[in-house]
């Protein structure tokens, strides 16, 4: 998977997010400096522990 594809898995996840399944990572993805922040944590957790980048999501929504 390209730097890209990644790229583009998060956000296509990021998208499903709102206020109301994930507040604090809706919340992280409102600047563009949270959104990055967010998109670094998933990429990580993607890498590290083979994760979705949706299943990714909801720990680091605790984590938040």
């Amino acid at each position: 998977m390209t730097e890209k594809q990644v790229r583009q898995e998060v956000y296509n996840a990021l998208q499903m997010v709102t206020a109301a399944n994930a507040a604090n990572v809706f919340e992280g993805i409102q600047t563009e400096s949270g959104y990055q922040n967010i998109e670094d944590m998933m990429i990580n957790m993607m890498i590290d522990d083979n994760m979705t980048a949706s299943a990714t999501i909801p720990h680091i929504e605790t984590m938040l």
